[in-house]
């Protein structure tokens, strides 16, 4: 985007300003960052949970730190043979063992060092706000929300990406925003500029690596140095014949500056695609469950049909519209159970167009943060619908929630200018309206993330599953494992629903899962040729009763209870360790 002349005149008053107000200003941000900081170390504390989160995923990045710690490779190891991950992107799993290799191995310090991500993370974010909107206190207000958004917490205490990939993208963010400067890379002194090349690269390679949707961001920066570069090199050549010397020099290397960043921006996607690419030749991977998962419908099936792509786009739409972007921004739980009603309606169309408002009013790399929302979005929108909620929005929440404060403030600033018509102070009525607008925010708000904050410091407290902070056929399940664990030779051939979780729970110990749906015959096939000794029958999920059942009911001579667990609500079916003859 063009540097107005209100920024020239705001950067050369910046310049000339007295070393008492850059000390005051330098103090100021210092302050905003110290009670950022306290306010995520409270919130942080308070919400922090020991117990391993019951998102499969965790584990599976666990399990591969620890492989790659080991000196076996990005390889799994929860199942009875080990063979070569490809699945999930290597990035976190590496930062797992990376983490082991200095020492910090266990779970716990792993889910702490998350923390102090988002911690450092909160520090960058109240930065790029403030170069975002010019207004220190917006920036610190955003962060402050941010620093108290249960999702963004929650994600800092288990072992997952987000919070790795939040970190980069801050950092791609700050560095996009020094390369912007008008000197940077066409200087004499350009030795100064190959660092935050350099840093640009290696921390857009690190996102291809971390996290999938992290294409959104990469694709986002290439497309907007892209029409920087194209956007310059029409008006150098338009206006070459009819500037002076020095204006069409400095068009002249604004359009090599692009073109440069351009260049490096692409490569940062070219050579970690080809490196995942090498990989995935080297094990023969066939196929990718990304877009597996992305083709499937909510009930089973394909999409195929543009009627089907239309149906999911209305949902996801509607859902994310009325549900997921208003309790994201306000911290609440959304019941997606419910159509919306017209005040969830006017609420998320409300929230919607302030975002807008904000993203178009920002003062530094506007286009950037339009690709990257709008880039997100529409992933959000064509994912299946069952994928839907805060989970795959959790690194942009932070985002959401500034755009619509800022774009608040833009909207009252110019409707109270209007009214009020003020002639002089500009700089001092544009404080006063910053602080009328998070004061209105903040009193919306604060009600609904206290109430957040303090559910999840109660379920915090319990330092284990019990019947008391979650449903009895999870407590059931995890109580066979550690049946199994206690009573079993670690070289027994285990078949249950979730092998990651019984990878946690056992120690370490290897299984395998069975068939989802399948017939009698087929699930007595299965685990003949699998050499399976033991299956736990659990009630957490339906098909170990709806699918593995039947085959035992049907072969009763084959199977005998080694251990049974009576369920603990009423009537309930049992949970069953039964051992295959």
């Amino acid at each position: 985007m063009k540097t107005t002349s209100r920024q020239n005149e705001k950067r050369s008053k910046t310049q000339n300003e007295a070393p008492h107000s850059r000390k005051t200003f330098k103090y100021a941000s210092a302050l905003y960052i110290a009670a950022v900081s306290l306010l995520f170390l409270s919130n942080y504390t308070g919400i922090f949970d020991e117990k391993i989160d019951m998102n499969g995923d965790n584990i599976h990045y666990y399990s591969l730190g620890t492989a790659i710690a080991q000196g076996k490779g990005f390889t799994n190891v929860m199942g009875f043979t080990e063979s070569p991950h490809s699945h999930f992107p290597p990035g976190y799993p590496y930062f797992i063992a990376f983490l082991m290799k200095i020492g910090i191995k266990s779970i716990h310090a792993i889910k702490v060092t998350n923390g102090v991500l988002l911690l450092l993370s909160l520090i960058l974010i109240f930065f790029v706000f403030r170069n975002l909107c010019g207004n220190k206190f917006i920036a610190f207000v955003g962060t402050a929300f941010a620093a108290s958004q249960i999702s963004v917490l929650r994600f800092a205490t288990i072992m997952m990406s987000e919070m790795l990939f939040l970190f980069f993208t801050l950092v791609v963010f700050l560095l996009i925003r020094h390369l912007n400067r008008s000197d940077t890379l066409v200087s004499k002194k350009r030795r100064k500029d190959v660092l935050p090349l350099c840093l640009l690269f290696v921390g857009m390679s690190c996102i291809y690596f971390i996290r999938v949707m992290g294409l959104s961001l990469l694709l986002s920066v290439i497309a907007y140095f892209g029409i920087r570069f194209l956007h310059g090199g029409f008006v150098f050549l338009k206006n070459r014949g009819n500037d002076e010397q020095a204006v069409s020099r400095k068009k002249g290397k604004a359009v090599l500056k692009y073109g440069i960043l351009l260049v490096v921006a692409s490569v940062s996607i070219l050579f970690p695609k080809y490196v995942m690419d090498s990989y995935n030749s080297r094990i023969k991977k066939s196929s990718d469950a990304y877009v597996g998962t992305f083709y499937t419908k909510s009930l089973g099936g394909t999409m195929e049909t543009f009627a089907d792509w239309n149906e999911r786009l209305k949902s996801n739409s509607v859902n994310y519209l009325t549900k997921w972007i208003p309790s994201a921004v306000f911290n609440y739980t959304a019941d997606t159970n419910t159509k919306p009603s017209a005040g969830e309606w006017a609420k998320g169309i409300a929230i919607f167009a302030l975002m807008m408002i904000g993203v178009f009013k920002l003062r530094e790399t506007s286009l950037l943060m339009f690709f990257y929302m709008g880039a997100t979005l529409a992933v959000l929108l064509l994912y299946p619908e069952y994928y839907g909620g805060h989970r795959y929005m959790t690194p942009v929440i932070p985002f959401l929630i500034f755009l619509l404060i800022y774009g608040a403030w833009s909207v009252i600033e110019i409707l109270s200018a209007k009214i009020l018509k003020p002639s002089a102070n500009r700089e001092k009525y544009a404080k006063v309206t910053a602080v009328v607008t998070c004061l209105i925010f903040a009193i919306i708000a604060i009600p609904l993330y206290s109430k957040e904050i303090k559910k999840a410091s109660s379920t915090a407290q319990f330092k284990d599953y019990t019947t008391a902070n979650t449903t009895p056929p999870l407590v059931e399940y995890l109580d066979a494992i550690r049946w199994v664990k206690n009573n079993l030779p670690d070289t027994a051939r285990v078949s249950t629903r979730k092998p990651e979780l019984f990878y946690i729970y056992s120690g370490g110990r290897k299984s395998m899962s069975f068939p989802y749906y399948a017939t009698p015959e087929e699930v007595m096939k299965y685990l003949t040729e699998n050499n399976i000794q033991y299956i736990i029958i659990d009630r957490w999920f339906r098909h170990a009763y709806a699918t593995i059942m039947p085959a035992v009911q049907q072969n009763l001579t084959k199977f005998s209870v080694a251990h049974q667990i009576k369920g603990k609500d009423k009537d309930a079916n049992p949970t069953y360790v039964l051992k295959i003859q």
